[in-house]
């Protein structure tokens, strides 16, 4: 199990480190952070399975606090349950500080017990990522031996060819999608951000380059993605097309 604590008493950190180590459940490695905003590189590129958060960190500043959103989150404070901050949060447990380790040790079990039912039961567990929005603001990529998720703003594109469905992320990285046709996917997307240029391809206002007129009417989308695949919106949807870039 990967832990990353966000505190910045480095007191307090490193009492709840060591306490991690002591509970008999194997951790892997625990990171310590004292911000959100400190942590947010470290985010993008290894995402922990479970975070400790001190529930007053970064209050000032909630545009950051969205970047947890894809990871269970344990809030820390005194008297945390009660704290006003806690409620509309994605919160997966709170505990009063100083910590305890029962306190510590119950959230773990806790933590551990939904986990094991969801990895049994592998089916629920991608349809409850995957359909908590209606509008999807991330995917569940299936790698070799586990699972992560993909945040809807990082894809570049969706294709389909033929039957098979694929995204591209910003990092030149394929991957495909199952039990979607690209007509079903489009409805669950959020249509400000994503536009279904063609038969073959939705693609992201955020990774438009330019796009430059063709004979009758048609138009031609160039991306910023590394792979760069011909994009052409036909004379029909070019004017809509026209008017969706511009009324963003």
């Amino acid at each position: 199990m990967k832990i990353l604590i966000i505190e910045a008493d480095r007191r307090l950190a490193l009492s709840l480190k060591q306490h991690l180590h002591e509970i008999e459940i194997r951790i892997d490695s625990v990171e310590i952070c004292s911000s959100v905003k400190s942590c947010l590189k470290q985010l993008d590129s290894v995402m922990p399975d479970l975070i400790f958060r001190d529930v007053e960190s970064d209050i000032r500043h909630p545009e950051i606090l969205k970047d947890l959103q894809l990871c269970p989150v344990v809030l820390m404070g005194p008297e945390c349950g009660r704290h006003p901050m806690t409620f509309g949060m994605n919160c997966f447990d709170y505990l009063n500080k100083p910590i305890d380790i029962t306190g510590l040790r119950n959230t773990l079990n806790k933590y551990q017990r939904i986990k094991n039912h969801f990895v049994n039961n592998i089916d629920r567990f991608i349809e409850y990522m995957n359909e908590r929005n209606q509008a999807k603001k991330r995917f569940l990529i299936k790698g070799k031996t586990d699972y992560y998720p993909l945040r809807s703003e990082d894809i570049v594109y969706i294709k389909a060819d033929k039957k098979i469905l694929s995204l591209a992320d910003k990092n030149n990285k394929e991957y495909l999608v199952e039990d979607y046709s690209l007509s079903s996917l489009e409805k669950k997307l959020d249509e400000s951000l994503f536009y279904r240029a063609n038969r073959k391809f939705i693609i992201n206002v955020n990774y438009i380059r330019r796009f430059k007129p063709l004979s009758r009417n048609r138009v031609s989308v160039e991306l910023t993605a590394p792979f760069n695949p011909e994009i052409l919106i036909s004379r029909e949807n070019s004017i809509v097309f026209k008017k969706w870039l511009g009324d963003l």
